[in-house]
């Protein structure tokens, strides 16, 4: 089995185990972050890349219950505008060493802006003077991000629903979906070996 494959079958039991985490031992970041964010009246997720778009579940979850959320890439607030006033900023990256993340990490801290780090290396230049650096605490990947970004999506997500304290419908939710996850893995596997031998096929 190749190392994609297995990365791709253990979504499942990864979720559940950064599940378990943030309503154990990551409660008190996962409480510390959200009491942040409600003291602004703006939420923006920043990032660049994947990790940009694991934010996007998060803004339009929070946008669903009437929060001004935005989705920034880093290279806008670097190079084209100045952070958004009364603005949480949420800044997200996979290694937490990405060179436009470190670089606006280090700008925020000269001018004295607060920020939340999400990110998989907590030790990480980005994560250094974050208010708070919340881990996305589950396994890492061989090559492509596959568990790390499912990772990412759902950490966000348990973030957003802290926030507007909705934490036990949306573990209500996770704990419904995994099952489903887990099953629609083995659908997908076998959809996969019918079609190895085509080579191609119109839908």
């Amino acid at each position: 089995m190749s190392d994609i494959l297995r990365n791709i079958r253990q979504q499942a039991t990864n979720l559940a185990s950064i599940a378990e985490y943030l309503q154990s031992a990551g409660e008190t970041q996962l409480s510390r972050s959200a009491a942040l964010m409600r003291s602004f009246r703006r939420i923006a997720f920043v990032g660049v890349g994947g990790s940009r778009n694991a934010a996007q579940p998060a803004a339009i979850y929070l946008s669903r219950f009437g929060i001004d959320t935005r989705v920034l890439d880093a290279s806008e607030l670097l190079y084209y505008e100045k952070a958004p006033l009364n603005t949480a900023l949420i800044l997200v990256s996979r290694s937490g060493r990405t060179a436009e993340m470190v670089l606006l990490a280090e700008n925020l801290d000269r001018a004295g802006i607060p920020y939340i780090a999400v990110t998989n290396s907590a030790d990480s230049p980005m994560a250094a003077n974050a208010v708070v650096a919340g881990p996305v605490a589950g396994e890492t990947d061989n090559g492509i991000s596959i568990r790390t970004y499912t990772g990412a999506v759902l950490t966000l997500l348990y973030l957003s629903a802290a926030m507007v304290e909705n934490l036990n419908i949306l573990q209500a939710e996770i704990a419904a979906m995994l099952p489903k996850l887990e099953s629609r893995m083995a659908e997908w596997e076998m959809e996969d070996l019918r079609l190895k031998d085509s080579t191609f096929f119109v839908s």
